[in-house]
C-alpha cells in the first residue's frame, strides 16, 4: 500500500490518507447511499470505485471525503485521478466553498502573497466592485420605465448604490 505522503505531484498537506476497509464489498458513498465495490483506480492513491456497467466513478467516502474538504483542487485531482468538474461536484454535494485550506496554502506559496496581504486585496477588490459607475443600467437597477439619472453630476454615491434619481428629490 502507498504512504500518501511520499507521492510527486501537489502536495498533501492534511494527509496521510488510506484507502477505507471495504471487508463486506459494500461502501456508503456521500452522494449516492450505499454502493457495492466493484474495482480500484490507477491514481496514485488506489481507491474504490463502484461496480455498475459503463463508467465506474470513484466512491465518495472516508478519507476522500475530509480531502475534498481540506487540500487543494490540484492535489485531489492528481492524487485520486479525477477530473476538475468531479472535484466540483462533490465539493457542492458536501458544501465545501471553492477555496479550501489547500487551496489557500497552494497560493500563498505559489505567488507569495501573505495571508494578510491578501485578505487586504480582496477587500480592496471588494470594495472597488461597489463602486457607483455612470453606466449604471449595467447593473440593472432602474425598473419602472427609468431611463438613467437626470444629473449624474449632482449624484451622491449612496444615488448609484441605490439606485436613486436625483431629480425625483
Amino acid at each position: 500500500m502507498k504512504d500518501s505522503t511520499r507521492l510527486d505531484g501537489p502536495p498533501l498537506l492534511f494527509g496521510p490518507y488510506f484507502p477505507p476497509d471495504i471487508s463486506d464489498g459494500w461502501l456508503v458513498d456521500w452522494i449516492d447511499g450505499s454502493v457495492e465495490v466493484g474495482s480500484w483506480t490507477d491514481a496514485p492513491l488506489p481507491w474504490p470505485r463502484r461496480k455498475r456497467e459503463g463508467r465506474s466513478s470513484v466512491i465518495l467516502c472516508d478519507g476522500l471525503i475530509r480531502e475534498v474538504m481540506m487540500e487543494s483542487r490540484a492535489a485531489v485531482q492528481y492524487h485520486w485521478g479525477v477530473s476538475g468538474g468531479t472535484v466540483w461536484k462533490w465539493r457542492r454535494a458536501l458544501g465545501v466553498g471553492r477555496i479550501t485550506p489547500g487551496t489557500r496554502e497552494r497560493l500563498r506559496s505559489e505567488t507569495g502573497v501573505p495571508p494578510e496581504a491578501a485578505a487586504r486585496g480582496r477587500l480592496t477588490a471588494y470594495l472597488n466592485s461597489k463602486r457607483p459607475r455612470l453606466g449604471a443600467t449595467e447593473a440593472g437597477c432602474f425598473d419602472e420605465g427609468r431611463t438613467g439619472i437626470a444629473d449624474a453630476g449632482q449624484a451622491t454615491t449612496a444615488d448609484f448604490l441605490i439606485c436613486r434619481n436625483p431629480a425625483d428629490q
